[in-house]
């Protein structure tokens, strides 16, 4: 399969990155994309990177620390698109983001310790389980919701698994067989790998295009005029934020205080796969229940998938939302531990809090989703320490809104 010499395979993929890089970059600015997208221009930049640090170790052999470079950069790349997966779809990205420092720093760290001896293959075996692993997180993260919902995630699917599953069987090559076997040289080798990275790249360069005009398009039809109840009286996520913003802009006149109390499942997934969907069901439709009966009744609710309840306390500082908080939190867990479910996940419960100040601009919908990721990431530290206790976000301290606990 060596239809180039290395040099002009080098050259052909750094190009051919460079210019896709080069092109979402573009886009990313024109449409002044999200988090996700600009996780994703990263990913793409490293992957830049990547290819001219393997450019020059191809050109300079003697330039063998662009060997660590091109390694942790390439594994950075991969890492970013699962990390931009995943704030597509709205999870704390905290233990995601250590994960790949490991990976990156591993990577780098196995490369460099060989030193001008390791050749081009110094800390390979890593390197390669790396990209696999983390390709393979990333297929799994464009499955779950709200991303599955668009048609072009199914393309970064099988972008994402092919990528595992090439990464995968090229790691047991090389530690089975070695780089310089027969097998390894003919199917995963520079140039069959140079290949599958320039049509991967494109691939997954413009799935992503298409993916964020899917979704400005959902946002911009859903934003019109329409708020998604649904038949238990949860209003979903996006409309729920709306409705906050809309909360967050009337009490600016007054300087009113909002909180948002999100309450999570944690681990309901494990639930489900032990004893069964049903159960999970269960465990979610007493949540629910509780949370409808037991909300004091000028609240509003939100429903974030099946698994978390968000709660819109107007009028109300950290202190009083901290309270209610820690009432729920009771009743819940008396409803879940008085079911015959096998198995109760743990209850994480998080409260954020603003005070809106007059004459500041109009509160909108970037601090209305600041003021709910922010109750969501402290539910996520609540579920961490597995004691169920409320948890008041930082920056609900420095609202001078909260008492500390």
């Amino acid at each position: 399969m060596n239809v180039l010499d290395p040099e002009t395979m080098s050259a052909v993929t750094a190009l051919v990155v460079t210019v896709c890089a080069a092109l979402y970059l573009v886009d990313t600015v024109g449409l002044a994309g999200n988090a996700a997208a600009r996780l994703w221009a990263v990913a793409f930049a490293c992957g830049t990177l990547t290819a001219f640090a393997y450019l020059v170790w191809t050109v300079t052999p003697d330039g063998w620390i662009a060997v660590a470079v091109g390694n942790a950069s390439f594994v950075a790349s991969i890492g970013l698109l699962w990390l931009g997966c995943r704030r597509f779809n709205g999870p704390d990205l905290t233990r995601a983001i250590w994960v790949l420092v490991l990976a990156v720093g591993g990577t780098f760290v196995a490369a460099i310790v060989p030193g001008p001896d390791g050749g081009a293959w110094a800390g390979a075996s890593v390197m390669l389980g790396s990209m696999a692993a983390l390709a393979g997180l990333a297929c799994r993260e464009a499955r779950r919701r709200p991303m599955a919902e668009f048609p072009a995630a199914t393309t970064l699917t099988l972008v994402f698994g092919a990528v595992a599953l090439y990464y995968a069987m090229r790691t047991m090559v090389f530690v089975v067989a070695g780089p310089s076997s027969a097998l390894f040289v003919e199917w995963f080798g520079t140039a069959s790998t140079s290949i599958a990275t320039i049509v991967l790249t494109i691939a997954a360069a413009t799935s992503m295009v298409v993916l964020r005009i899917q979704y400005q398009s959902a946002s911009t039809a859903r934003s019109a005029s329409v708020l998604v109840l649904s038949h238990d009286g949860f209003l979903d996520r996006p409309s729920f934020v709306r409705v906050v913003a809309a909360v967050l802009e009337r009490a600016q006149p007054q300087r009113g205080s909002t909180a948002v109390i999100a309450l999570q499942l944690d681990g309901l997934g494990e639930v489900g796969a032990a004893f069964g969907g049903a159960q999970a069901r269960r465990l979610v439709d007493d949540l629910h229940a509780v949370v409808r009966e037991a909300a004091p009744a000028a609240t509003l609710l939100g429903a974030d998938g099946g698994a978390r309840v968000l709660i819109c306390h107007t009028q109300a500082t950290g202190a009083a939302a901290m309270r209610v908080a820690d009432r729920l939190a009771r009743q819940v867990l008396g409803r879940l531990h008085g079911s015959d479910v096998p198995a109760v996940p743990v209850l994480g419960i998080g409260v954020a809090a603003a005070v809106s100040e007059p004459g500041v601009g109009a509160a909108g919908l970037e601090e209305a989703t600041a003021l709910v990721e922010e109750a969501v990431r402290a539910a996520s530290v609540s579920a961490a320490n597995s004691d169920s206790a409320p948890v008041l976000a930082a920056g609900s301290d420095e609202r001078g809104q909260a008492v500390s606990r």
